[in-house]
């Protein structure tokens, strides 16, 4: 039962749509640089996991011939190099370790063995990111 001289009132005004338009634009305006930040590491981890197809390929080389299989890293560049194949890396390599030894000079190489063990290698990536393969895994992951 309503009383007499009390008036219902349905809907919204002008000023609150506006005032709830302008909250979900400052809400969206704080969310996309996240989600740019959330892009440029799928593109990063895209990249790693395409250079871990690529070293899976070795490593079956390896075993096949019997052979180790060598693969080279140079500093300043974001490939690596196996044969005729050309590996790259989502930086450029500012700084590399072999079995825990700075190997000296713009190149280094690592291998991957027959019985499929990998050197251990540590790279830092211009950004700052540091890779690092484990002997028995074979592959980078993000250290």
């Amino acid at each position: 039962m309503m009383r007499q001289g009390s008036s219902t009132r349905r809907g919204l005004t002008l000023i609150e749509i506006l005032v709830v338009m302008a909250v979900v634009a400052m809400g969206w305006f704080m969310l996309l640089p996240r989600l740019d930040v959330a892009r440029s590491g799928d593109a990063f981890t895209r990249t790693l996991d395409a250079v871990n197809v690529q070293l899976d390929a070795v490593r079956e080389a390896a075993l096949r011939d019997g052979l180790p299989q060598t693969v080279e890293v140079a500093l300043g560049e974001d490939t690596l190099r196996w044969r005729d194949t050309e590996m790259t890396l989502p930086e450029t390599v500012s700084r590399m370790l072999v079995n825990g030894e700075n190997p000296g000079g713009l190149r280094m190489v690592f291998h991957i063995h027959p019985c499929g063990i990998t050197d251990e290698v540590r790279v830092v990536l211009g950004n700052g990111a540091a890779l690092k393969i484990t002997p028995l895994s074979g592959h980078f992951a993000v250290d």
